[in-house]
């Protein structure tokens, strides 16, 4: 159950004179018994209890406690482990004098976060025989008024009532006579049916007499291990059963702390008010510093994708190349190379075979032409339409040709058969058709068509494009509508110079399917005489974490080697991908809140106003402890502890903190609303590292400014505080 190994403790007086308080002691308790460590006065019993209880760490060995390793438990696993699975029994009883004995046994579960009741309370009183001469128990007396062998017995109820597996007493008895020292033996004895508990004690008589085992220690070894009576542990026994919840909440304080705290702020309101103002701006700036650095442009692509109902994206092999060149000479030449280009199909296997994945592969068209589509306009557009940006996408021809495989079909293109088309038009069933897109059917109708042979045509209807021959061979087979969002651009339908702000030039610079042509499975490896990098038209599940996953799955690395004539090339690649939207050029956009020097503006600013926030939370909190010395002094009499006041201010600083926060993430929230809004494009999110960033801030800021109130007044007693007023 609880198993020391090799446990080594040493204290340094200084580097010469180490001092060994346990050398090498392993031993193995039980799951329950009573044993008791004995020993001279400095033999290690007291340090080795400490190591058993989570108090003290050894400088080398482990504490193995329920197949896990106690000693290497982290501060917080170990405030846990003491807990919930140890219980203290002191010579000195430590009892709070100023609580009653039943506030002082409840205080254990207090310190788990729960709420005990006198009930609960009250069956262990009546277990330790902590009754008066009519059977009522001592719950409301005061500790002050018990006899040593009665604390000593608060001590003991105060350690059992969160039921925990490991009782420790370190000389429970040295304070009492001869008579009570047998009694609580007995009550030891008697709990140690059901527990494991250790005693150190200088009482070899008792040991004897009462005692399991006995260890006896001198010089920080063990000298002796005496099995008195054979325990056996019960393998199905649970530990830690009982009606006490383990599971520990963070309790502040009581209703009347926070009443005083609030007083407190009531009484200077300009002051606080002006110290929260001055907090909430130091704290936005750093938590929009965070934010601003800490972007993740994909995160940000995407969700402008679905705020905008973007539905696909193109997936580009956008890899790097590590090179190390070594040269006959014994020189060594490093460069890093980066490129976009077609993806792999290494790749497309990855696509493949991961389930849900819907993609098309496509390529662009200048593999084709030059101007595709747009070489067939009858009319030279003049300046006025050259400039409409609505006509934007349509100037340099179509972008990119999407193959409709075997599988698909329109509705996976998401493509809706233009109405104004009727029934003439299909996908494409050959490698001689191509589908355009009601954009494309658009621009045909405004500027004409024209044929090979130069003839030019009026269009008056889209369903006349049906049979018409663009470049490369291409017959026109169907019109389709797609769900891009013709509507924003018709605002901008303007034959005149329109100016295109960051956003409406990164907007008509990005992916379009309505810019694109759509041909049938196979097109791009059959009909084109060349390889031309395919790419894929990759259809977003409309979640982060599953469309950035993707990327993940496509990137892979690989070495290669190139011998030259007089050199040696060492190669790594990393093939990985990017996606490319509609929004895939906003960031720049953004380019003024990112860069380094303004970041730095913002943290150089918050700092200041933070370190100005703290002495301002400093002097109101000053004031109100000079204010409140008599209270104070009062409440410390009546029996509240140093740390139980100081919860005064921790409250005064938490409600601060709390209007700091909602004002300072109101106001970052705000800012990138505005900022988002203002570029259509969502870059700015309140994600975890600003989050954190903004409670650290919050945090550093109410430590700095209520530190040293607090430190004044837990340092100080009762009657000092009094006497100060």
């Amino acid at each position: 159950m609880l198993n020391l190994n090799n446990i080594k403790k040493i204290y340094k007086k200084n580097i010469e004179t180490p001092v060994f308080a346990l050398k090498d002691v392993s031993i193995s308790l039980p799951q329950k018994g009573l044993v008791f460590i004995v020993g001279k006065s400095g033999s290690g019993k007291t340090t080795l209890l400490n190591i058993i209880g989570g108090i003290d760490s050894p400088t080398s060995g482990e504490v193995v406690y329920e197949n896990e390793i106690v000693s290497n438990y982290s501060k917080r696993e170990m405030d846990n482990y003491r807990n919930e699975k140890v219980g203290f029994v002191f010579q000195e009883y430590n009892l709070l004098t100023e609580y009653s004995v039943g506030k002082n046994i409840a205080l254990a579960l207090e310190l788990q976060g729960l709420k005990p009741t006198r009930e609960q309370v009250d069956v262990f009183l009546k277990k330790l025989d902590l009754v008066d001469a009519t059977g009522e128990t001592l719950y409301s007396r005061s500790v002050k008024n018990l006899s040593g062998g009665q604390k000593q017995r608060v001590a003991i109820a105060r350690a059992l009532i969160k039921n925990p597996d490991i009782i420790l007493a370190d000389e429970p008895t040295g304070a009492l006579d001869h008579e009570t020292s047998h009694d609580l033996y007995k009550i030891l004895k008697d709990i140690s049916k059901d527990k494991l508990v250790v005693v150190v004690s200088h009482d070899i008589e008792n040991a004897t007499k009462y005692g399991d085992r006995i260890i006896e220690l001198s010089e920080g070894q063990i000298i002796k291990d005496s099995v008195l009576v054979e325990t056996h542990d019960d393998p199905e026994t649970i530990t830690n059963s009982g009606d006490t919840n383990k599971k520990k909440r963070f309790r502040l304080s009581n209703l009347n702390a926070f009443k005083v705290s609030l007083s407190s702020i009531k009484s200077r309101p300009l002051k606080y008010i002006f110290s929260l103002i001055t907090a909430a701006v130091a704290t936005s700036l750093f938590c929009f510093s965070s934010i601003a650095s800490t972007t993740d442009l994909l995160t940000a692509e995407l969700k402008s994708c679905y705020e905008n109902n973007v539905k696909f994206a193109v997936l580009k092999n956008s890899s790097t190349v590590h090179v190390v060149t070594e040269y006959e000479d014994g020189t060594v030449k490093k460069y890093l190379d980066e490129y976009e280009t077609g993806l792999t199909e290494k790749q497309f296997e990855i696509l493949d075979s991961q389930k849900d994945n819907k993609y098309l592969r496509t390529t662009e068209t200048n593999y084709l032409c030059e101007n595709f589509g747009a070489n067939r306009f009858a009319k030279t557009l003049s300046e006025e339409e050259y400039n409409n940006p609505y006509n934007y996408l349509s100037v340099h021809g179509i972008s990119r040709i999407v193959e409709i495989d075997k599988t698909s079909g329109a509705k996976d293109a998401l493509l809706v058969p233009d109405e104004r088309a009727g029934d003439l038009s299909r996908l494409p069933q050959n490698y001689s058709e191509i589908a355009i897109t009601d954009y494309w059917a658009d621009m045909f109708l405004r500027f004409g068509y024209k044929s090979k042979d130069g003839v030019s045509i009026q269009i008056n209807n889209a369903d006349e494009l049906i049979g018409k021959e663009l470049d490369y061979g291409l017959t026109i087979c169907g019109i389709y509508e797609t769900e891009e969002d013709k509507a924003f651009l018709g605002k901008y339908d303007k034959n005149q110079r329109v100016n295109l702000d960051g956003f409406l030039e990164s907007y008509l610079d990005g992916e379009h399917i309505m810019n694109y042509g759509f041909v049938c499975d196979g097109f791009i490896e059959n009909s084109i005489p060349f390889d031309v990098p395919s790419q894929a038209l990759y259809k977003l599940k409309g979640n982060i974490y599953k469309d950035k996953k993707i990327i993940k799955k496509i990137t892979y690395t690989y070495d290669d080697t190139f011998q030259g004539l007089r050199s040696m090339d060492y190669c790594e690649y990393k093939i990985s991908a990017a996606f490319t939207t509609r929004y895939a050029g906003f960031a720049s956009s953004y380019s003024f809140y990112t860069e380094p020097i303004t970041i730095r503006v913002f943290v150089v600013i918050g700092s200041i106003l933070c370190l100005l926030s703290s002495l301002i939370l400093l002097n109101s909190l000053l004031t109100s402890l000079n204010d409140k010395k008599r209270e104070f002094g009062i409440l410390r009499a009546l029996g509240t502890s140093g740390f139980g006041i100081t919860k005064i201010f921790f409250f005064e600083v938490l409600v601060l903190s709390l209007l700091n926060f909602i004002l300072s993430f109101s106001a970052c929230q705000i800012a990138c609303l505005i900022i988002n809004k203002s570029f259509n494009y969502c870059l700015f999110n309140l994600g975890v590292i600003p989050f954190l960033v903004l409670l650290g801030v919050i945090a550093f800021i109410a430590l700095l400014g209520s530190a040293l109130p607090m430190i004044l007044l837990g340092r100080k007693k009762p009657v000092d505080i009094i006497r100060d007023n």
